[in-house]
């Protein structure tokens, strides 16, 4: 398992003093956060999920999602504060993408920026989306 980051009190529903996000919410010692449909080329890396951690730690499993068979060599990639922590390229020709969402586990660090996307090695135009949900430890 990676590490990534997180918080907010464990105890009420959406609070996240310390953080911020238009898309992640936090329910109980629980996150979630959900991109919805967005595109990426190769121009340069997309963001579908961008925000910051708050006070506590989290164990994140985020998972993409790319709706096309395409045949593209698409990198799916994580920043933590900026700097590159995970990419990885997976081909739709194979599927790797189009049956069930690909997924990885990550401790997120507190008080950390978060960016969750994609990069398209074939220069094309596709679509994908981002889930994010976390167990928060105060």
């Amino acid at each position: 398992m990676a590490l990534v980051g997180g918080g907010g009190s464990p105890n009420v529903a959406g609070s996240n003093p310390a953080g911020t996000s238009s898309n992640i919410s936090y329910v109980g010692n629980h996150s979630y956060g959900y991109s919805g449909l967005f595109e990426f080329d190769n121009s340069a890396f997309k963001a579908g999920l961008d925000f910051t951690s708050g006070p506590n730690y989290e164990t994140a499993r985020i998972y993409w999602g790319y709706p096309e068979s395409s045949g593209d060599n698409i990198l799916s990639q994580v920043k933590i504060n900026g700097e590159l922590i995970y990419s990885q390229y997976h081909n739709n020709t194979r599927q790797d993408f189009t049956n069930s969402p690909m997924y990885i586990e990550l401790l997120v660090p507190a008080y950390s920026r978060i960016q969750i996307g994609a990069l398209n090695g074939d220069g094309n135009l596709r679509d994908c989306f981002v889930t994010y949900s976390a167990r928060v430890y105060a």
